[in-house]
């Protein structure tokens, strides 16, 4: 059976090509205009393979604008696909439609990075909360992480469930127990639940923008330290 790095290059042909990046070597990345980028998720469901995650990266300081990385995986096979967007227009087709996976991966790129997955259908921030400024975006090179974000006036919009016997229930986010704050909402008919819809990031602490300042050395304790579930998963990470 072809490889995903022989699929892709098959169905695209020469527009995929080796790309530079930020990632790991031993994973081979292959780079497409952004207008391919739906195009090369596809190839993936087609080919069986799964959505492993999905992210963005700041590369100005390196000459160029923002990258736009999915990586894919089948077996013990793993594929980076990379688009890059001019700093002047940082939209990206969504690839939602393929990998149901890229419902809060995108989400949470438009928060903190700004770039904007075009054709997602909620475009409703992940963990930047409603009381920042709509054009911060922390995890840009350009944001000043020693300056102190200004309020300003915000509403979430909560996905709503209307008719007769619906009845909503929250939760959160300060629970009894250990875990860490979340709040949930619950739309239920009788026993069965027509929705529940999580918000997370109420001790977001911006652990991201601080690994700028760190050294190798120290980035891996601090990686050791943001959950303790999963210390040494994040120290080799």
């Amino acid at each position: 059976m072809s490889s995903l790095l022989e699929k892709l290059v098959a169905q695209l042909g020469p527009i995929a090509c080796p790309g530079a990046g930020l990632f790991p070597t031993e994973i081979p990345l292959l780079c497409v205009p952004r207008e391919q980028f739906y195009e090369a998720a596809r190839t993936m469901k087609y080919a069986e393979a799964r959505l492993v995650a999905e992210w963005s990266a700041d590369e100005t300081e390196l000459g160029r604008g923002f990258g736009i990385y999915a990586c894919y995986n089948l077996g013990a096979e793993f594929l980076l696909v990379k688009s890059d967007l001019p700093p002047d227009d940082p939209g990206f087709p969504t690839i939602k439609k393929k990998f149901v996976a890229a419902w809060r991966f995108e989400r949470q790129m438009r928060s903190l990075m700004g770039v904007i997955p075009v054709g997602h259908p909620d475009p409703r921030p992940w963990i930047k909360h409603e009381d920042w400024p709509q054009d911060a975006w922390p995890l840009r090179k350009s944001f000043d992480a020693k300056s102190r974000m200004p309020r300003v006036d915000g509403e979430y919009r909560w996905i709503r469930a209307e008719g007769e016997g619906v009845y909503e229930i929250p939760v959160g986010p300060v629970h009894a127990g250990i875990i860490e704050p979340g709040h949930f909402r619950f739309q239920a008919v009788g026993e069965e639940v027509l929705n529940l819809e999580a918000r997370l990031g109420y001790v977001h602490k911006g652990i991201e923008k601080r690994f700028e300042s760190f050294s190798w050395k120290d980035g891996a304790r601090l990686a050791g330290r943001v959950s303790g579930d999963t210390t040494v998963a994040h120290a080799l990470g």
